[in-house]
């Protein structure tokens, strides 16, 4: 769930999936990679997740984690996570 690259240890999606959903799936958007849509309504989100993937490549992120319970986003900038509450 981390990898070694540019001489220091990187945070994988896959990680980040497991610290915020519970389960280590590293796919964050709103549709699989078949095309089909997520089923997110049954998860219970605390955190909330922004990338700036969706503005750089166009993945969009689901609307449950752009709206969690509580006011927690985790802001992934690329190389580097940080905290917004």
């Amino acid at each position: 769930l981390t990898i070694k690259a540019h001489n220091s240890w990187l945070c994988t999606s896959e990680l980040v999936s497991l610290l915020i959903r519970g389960k280590a799936g590293g796919n964050v958007g709103t549709f699989t990679l078949m095309g089909t849509p997520h089923n997110w309504s049954d998860m219970s989100l605390g955190v909330g997740l922004l990338t700036a993937d969706e503005f750089k490549n166009g993945v969009v992120v689901c609307d449950a984690l752009k709206s969690p319970k509580s006011p927690v986003w985790l802001l992934h900038g690329g190389d580097h996570f940080t905290t917004l509450w």
